[in-house]
């Protein structure tokens, strides 16, 4: 079972989006990819949670008619916790979850979602309209 592979429906789904840059030959499969979660490898397995901690696993893959037999744990990974320090000064994006794996691809093709933003403001003073 692979960690990555080439864009491939037939074989895995998108990882989510992470703060590290990855070959488009290593974009779909279970293995996380920085924070972001891996994707689902086949068949219909669940793609791995991402965020600024640690996501959750995805959910194993289908185990119906023709599928059924016995559990293989090809779920994507979830994202890796990335350290955060204040006195460093470093801030991350957060993760994005990887996609499940569907096997019905010419009718939807599962992709990584997208990791968030960052909002950075820069004043004198923030005045809050409640006291906290």
């Amino acid at each position: 079972m692979e960690y990555f592979y080439p864009p491939n429906a037939d074989l895995a789904s998108g990882k989510g989006e992470g703060i590290s840059n990855i070959s488009t030959s290593k974009s779909f499969g279970r293995g996380a990819h920085s924070n972001g979660g891996g994707g689902g490898n086949s068949h219909n397995s669940g793609g791995g949670g991402g965020n600024g901690g640690s996501g959750g696993n995805g959910g194993y893959q289908f185990e119906g008619s023709p599928c059924g037999g016995s559990i293989v744990d090809n779920r994507g990974i979830a994202g890796n916790v990335l350290s955060y320090s204040n006195s460093e000064k470093k801030i991350f994006l957060g993760g994005a979850g990887g996609a499940g794996q569907s096997n019905n691809f010419q009718k939807f093709q599962a992709l990584g979602g997208n990791g968030s933003g960052i909002v950075i403001i820069s004043s004198n003073n923030i005045t809050s309209k409640e006291i906290k």
